[in-house]
C-alpha cells in the first residue's frame, strides 16, 4: 500500500491540485481543461499510438523469425546467433538513439554522408530526429525482450503437428505459416501486449530524438510539463491530470495482458506422449539467416557502440576519416578518473545498484513465498498490488513519488537517493515477483513440511531450505535488477537533484550541453559494465535452470 497505493492516489488528487506537489490547498479542473481542451492532444494520442506500433509491427516480425531459425531449423552456430539477439539488452535506450543520431542525423551522421558521398544526392536521404527514426530505433531495442518472450514457446512445441502437415504435402513455408505460427499465436499475441506496453512508456528514445525536435508522445509529454529546459513551464497539475490518462492505458493493456496469459493452456502441445523436438533443415538458406542475425547484432550493438567510441576519443565531433586520426585521444578517459562529479556519479550509481537489487530480490522472495506458500488471508491483494506497478509507467511513477515526499516531508528523503532507490525498488518488484514465484512453484512442498514436522518455524523454513534453494534465481534476478538499475533514465531525471546524480543523468545532461565527447565516454565506460552484468546473468540464470 506504502510503495503503490499512496502514490498514485496523490498522483491523481495532484491532477486537481493548482499549487506545487504538496500543495492541495486550491482544487480545480483547470489542469485538465486545459490538458484536454488542447488542439495538441490529438497529436500526442497520434504520435504515441503511431510510435508504440509501429515499434511493434518491426520488432515482433524480427523476434519470431529469430526465435524461429534458433528453435526450430538447423541453423549454424545458434548459441552464437543466440548471443548475438540479446546482446542489446546491455545497451540502453538513451545511448542507442544517441549513437544513431551520429550514424543518421541529416548533418553528422556518418551513414548519410556516405550514401549523399556515393550516390551524389544533394539531401541526407534519412532523418533520425522524426516519428520514422523514433520507431527504427526503439524496434531495434524491443527485439531481444521480445525474443526472449518467445523463444520458450517456440523451444517446447510438439514438432509432430509440422511433421503431420509435411507428411501431408505442405512445403515448409506453408507449414510454417500454417501450423507453427497459428499454434504459437496465444504467445505472440501476448508478447504482442507486453512490448506494446513497454513502448508506451519508453522515454530514452522519444527523450532524445523527439523532444528537441517537438515529436512528444505520453512519456516526453509529463517530462516536458516538469520542466521549464524546453519551455515546459514546470506545472506539475498538467503532467497530473496527463498522468492519469496514461495510468489507465497501462492499466487496461495489463488487463489484456493477463487474459491472455491466463487462456494460454488451451494451445498447450506438449504433452508426456513422445515429445521428440527435431530441427528444418534450411539448406542453403541457413548461411542467410545467420547473415540475418549479423546484420541486427550490427545495427543493435556494434555500429553504435563503434560510433560512440570514436566520438570518445575526438575533441569535436566529425566523421571518422584518415585526417581525423591525427587528433585522437584518451584524454577524456583519464579525465574521468579525477571528475569528482563523475566520482560521486559513480558512487550513487553502485549504492542504487547494490541496494536496489538486494532489497527487491529479498522483498520479491518474501512476498512470493507468503503469497504461494501461507494461508495468510490478504495474500491475493497482495498478489496484485504487487503486480500493480508493472502497469504504472516509469515517468508516472517518479512523479507520484514526488508528490509522496514533497506532501510527507516529515521523510526526509526527496532529493536524496534513498528517493529513487524507493522509485526503484516499487518498479522491479513485479518482474521479480514473477521469476521468483516461477522458482518457487519448482520447490516441491514436501521439503518445506518436513522441516515444519520437525519443529522449523516458518522463518527457519524459509531461511534454511527456501532461499538456499533459490539461490542461483534469486542472483539471477539481483542482476537483472541492478543492470536495470544502472541504465533507467527516466526515473533519474524526474527525481534528479545535485546530491544524488547518476551515471545516466550525467550523460543525459552532458548530451543535452552539447558535450558529445564526455557524454560519449561515459556511454562506452556504461555499455561495457552492462554487457559483463548481462552476461553473467544469463550464465547465473542457465545455472539456476539447472540446478532446479
Amino acid at each position: 500500500m506504502y510503495l503503490v497505493a499512496i502514490p498514485l492516489g496523490l498522483l491523481i488528487v495532484g491532477g486537481f491540485s493548482r499549487g506545487t506537489p504538496g500543495d492541495f490547498t486550491q482544487l480545480t479542473f483547470a489542469n485538465y481543461i486545459k490538458s484536454y481542451g488542447s488542439p495538441a492532444l490529438f497529436e500526442l494520442f497520434y504520435n504515441t499510438f503511431v510510435f508504440a506500433t509501429g515499434s511493434v509491427l518491426l520488432a515482433l516480425p524480427v523476434a519470431v523469425i529469430f526465435a524461429w531459425l534458433i528453435e526450430r531449423t538447423n541453423t549454424p552456430w545458434r548459441s552464437v546467433a543466440y548471443a548475438f539477439v540479446i546482446a542489446p539488452v546491455a545497451m540502453p535506450g538513451m545511448l542507442l538513439s544517441m549513437s544513431w543520431v551520429l550514424l543518421m542525423s541529416p548533418n553528422v551522421g556518418v551513414i548519410n554522408r556516405a550514401l549523399m558521398f556515393v550516390f551524389g544526392l544533394d539531401a541526407a536521404p534519412f532523418n533520425i530526429y522524426s516519428l520514422g527514426g523514433m520507431i527504427f530505433t526503439e524496434g531495434l531495442r524491443l527485439v531481444p525482450t521480445t525474443f526472449l518472450l518467445l523463444v520458450g514457446a517456440f523451444r517446447a512445441m510438439d514438432p509432430s503437428l509440422e511433421e503431420a502437415a509435411l507428411v501431408s504435402g505442405a512445403n515448409k513455408f506453408v507449414t510454417t505459416l500454417r501450423v507453427t505460427l497459428r499454434i504459437l499465436l496465444p504467445a505472440i499475441l501476448t508478447a504482442t501486449i507486453y512490448i506494446f506496453m513497454t513502448a508506451i512508456e519508453s522515454f530514452e528514445i522519444p527523450g532524445v530524438l523527439g523532444l528537441r525536435n517537438g515529436i512528444l508522445v505520453f512519456s516526453s509529454k509529463i517530462y516536458y510539463a516538469t520542466t521549464s529546459s524546453y519551455g515546459g513551464g514546470a506545472n506539475y497539475g498538467e503532467a497530473s491530470a496527463l498522468s492519469s490518462t496514461y495510468l489507465v492505458i497501462s492499466i487496461l493493456l495489463i488487463y489484456l495482458y493477463q487474459r491472455s496469459t491466463r487462456r494460454s493452456e488451451r494451445f498447450a502441445t506438449v504433452t508426456g506422449k513422445g515429445y521428440r523436438p527435431r530441427l528444418m533443415d534450411l539448406g542453403m538458406w541457413k548461411y542467410v539467416a545467420l547473415f540475418f542475425f549479423v546484420l541486427y547484432f550490427c545495427l543493435a550493438v556494434l555500429f553504435p557502440i563503434l560510433i560512440m567510441f570514436w566520438a570518445s576519443l575526438i575533441p569535436f565531433y566529425q566523421a571518422p576519416s584518415f585526417e581525423a586520426l591525427s587528433v585522437v585521444s584518451f584524454s577524456t578517459y583519464r579525465d574521468l578518473l579525477s571528475d569528482a562529479e563523475v566520482a560521486k556519479a559513480v558512487r550513487n550509481t553502485a549504492w542504487l545498484m547494490l541496494e536496489s537489487a538486494g532489497v527487491t530480490t529479498l522483498l520479491a522472495t518474501t512476498i512470493a513465498w507468503v503469497v504461494l506458500r501461507s494461508k495468510f488471508p490478504g495474500r491475493r491483494m497482495l498478489d496484485v498490488l504487487t503486480f500493480l506497478p508493472h502497469a504504472v509507467p516509469s515517468v508516472v511513477l517518479a512523479l507520484a513519488l514526488v508528490y509522496v515526499y514533497l506532501t510527507f516531508d516529515f521523510i526526509p528523503i526527496y532529493g536524496t537517493s534513498l528517493i529513487i532507490l524507493v522509485a526503484f525498488v516499487t518498479k522491479y518488484l513485479p518482474f521479480s515477483m514473477r521469476t521468483l514465484s516461477a522458482g518457487i512453484i519448482q520447490i516441491h512442498k514436501e521439503l518445506e513440511e518436513a522441516a515444519r514436522v520437525s519443529g522449523a518455524l516458518p522463518t527457519t523454513v524459509l531461511r534454511k531450505i527456501v532461499i538456499p534453494l533459490l539461490l542461483p534465481t534469486m542472483a539471477g534476478v539481483a542482476i537483472w535488477v541492478a543492470v536495470h538499475a544502472m541504465r533507467e533514465l527516466s526515473m533519474a531525471l524526474m527525481l534528479n537533484s545535485t546530491s544524488n546524480n547518476v551515471i545516466s543523468f550525467l550523460v543525459w545532461s552532458h548530451w543535452e550541453a552539447g558535450e558529445l565527447r564526455h557524454a560519449a565516454t561515459l556511454g562506452v565506460v556504461l555499455i561495457a559494465i552492462m554487457l559483463l552484468m548481462t552476461f553473467i546473468g544469463r550464465y547465473l540464470a542457465t545455472r539456476g535452470m539447472k540446478v532446479e
